[in-house]
């Protein structure tokens, strides 16, 4: 995706020439000097990947984190300096303020990008290898696959007291008094993504989408029990509504902000979420997790969560739902979903989304988690029996850095057990 947007960057007719002429001008000489002094003081600029939340808040967590851990165990002292992918919209402005806080990011990142090309090609391997950039460069680089979290506790991200009284004001104006525990709720749909980027396809995620109708009884039930419940979401298809006093649709509300985004996602009791980008806000700040409408196949990615309920596999030609170990028949695919669902679909096979009772279920089951509530040996078995579904290793794979050990949901489990075999 960044590689699309470099050539569009560079075929803007005369006005894209010229300004690709007086950026390298720049350029060049920056390239130069950094490369001259390489042998006594090492320079390295890494690309944050500023358009997408979700890589926004975990690589670059994560970066931080192998930074503070020394990681790859760097020999020679190495100066960093950040810039933000040039041209593409950032994903949110209260998080790159706060980054802006903690780290070196450099402005005009078209020049920073160019000298970062450059550099690749005076300084060679040596540059372009620097394992920190392998890392968390790319669209993988959100998978804490060394048990960074585990290691670092505490968010690398802070409020300042000015925006935690900034914060209570709209808290108090939406109806949350000081000190309530509030539930997130997130829940993806294409909205977002068309909107924020509307010149690229991103139809291939379409597969991950779930509909919030689905999650209305979820959302009274944690009202009931006392909590307020806020509907997450930038550039959402479908209004959620409820006739409950502590059910909000912030997503469309006058409320909603890049500001707001980011302290609900920082500082909910817990979240409810389909896998989706702002999540990553509070997985950074090492908020509890609940996943629903989970696709399995995803799993083959990190995803640090308390519990899960999958999104259930039909085969349409043979009429019946596939198991577990079926659905890993193609694992080989999961890196390419484009390529798995042009697959899945020759086979007839189509993902089901979670039933509002599924879902309720599963909410109930992390407020049980929350309040430390044990498990018995009946539902330890059904645990171990769904990760022997997993191909062996995927899940050696996923055992090595799992701090958190995620769990499917116990009453998903006990309904769909059928599945297992």
């Amino acid at each position: 995706m960044i590689k699309k947007y470099s050539s569009y960057l560079e075929c803007k007719g005369l006005y894209g020439f010229l300004k690709l002429v007086s950026i390298c001008f720049l350029a060049v000489p920056i390239a130069v000097g950094i490369a001259a002094i390489s042998p006594w003081i090492k320079c390295r600029l890494v690309r944050l990947f500023s358009y997408r939340i979700g890589h926004y808040a975990l690589n670059t967590e994560l970066l931080l984190c192998a930074l503070d851990l020394d990681l790859f165990k760097a020999k020679d002292r190495v100066n960093r300096f950040f810039y933000c992918v040039p041209e593409t919209p950032l994903c949110n402005k209260q998080l790159h303020l706060m980054w802006k806080r903690t780290i070196k990011i450099l402005p005009f990142s078209y020049l920073w990008y160019r000298v970062d090309r450059l550099l690749m090609l005076f300084l060679g391997n040596t540059y372009q290898n620097d394992p920190f950039k392998i890392a968390f460069e790319s669209s993988y680089g959100d998978k804490d696959i060394w048990g960074l979290f585990n290691k670092i506790k505490k968010c690398h991200i802070s409020f300042r007291e000015n925006e935690k009284s900034k914060a209570q004001i709209i808290l108090n104006k939406m109806g949350i008094p000081s000190g309530a525990k509030f539930i997130c709720i997130l829940v993806r749909d294409s909205g977002y993504l068309s909107s924020h980027l509307p010149n690229s396809d991103w139809s291939y995620h379409d597969y991950r989408d779930a509909d919030t109708d689905n999650y209305q009884k979820a959302a009274k039930y944690l009202a009931k029990q006392g909590y307020y419940v806020l509907r997450m979401g930038k550039y959402v298809k479908k209004e959620f509504h409820i006739d409950h006093d502590r059910v909000i649709d912030y997503a469309n509300s006058p409320f909603q902000s890049d500001f707001m985004d980011i302290y609900l996602s920082a500082n909910c009791f817990f979240m409810m979420t389909t896998s989706c980008g702002l999540d990553s806000v509070a997985r950074i700040f090492r908020r509890p997790i609940l996943v629903t409408d989970f696709p399995l196949p995803d799993f083959i990615s990190s995803y640090r969560c308390h519990i899960f309920i999958p999104k259930k596999v039909y085969d349409t030609k043979n009429g019946k739902f596939l198991t577990f170990n079926q659905i890993y028949q193609d694992k080989n695919l999961f890196t390419n979903k484009q390529l798995m669902m042009e697959v899945w679909q020759n086979k007839g096979w189509k993902f089901i989304d979670n039933s509002a009772e599924e879902i309720l279920e599963a909410a109930k089951e992390m407020l049980q988690q929350m309040t430390l509530q044990t498990n018995t040996i009946e539902q330890v078995n059904l645990q171990e029996e769904f990760w022997k579904s997993f191909p062996v290793e995927l899940v050696s794979y996923m055992s090595s850095y799992r701090d958190i050990p995620s769990r499917l949901g116990t009453s998903f489990l006990e309904s769909n057990n059928h599945l297992l075999n």
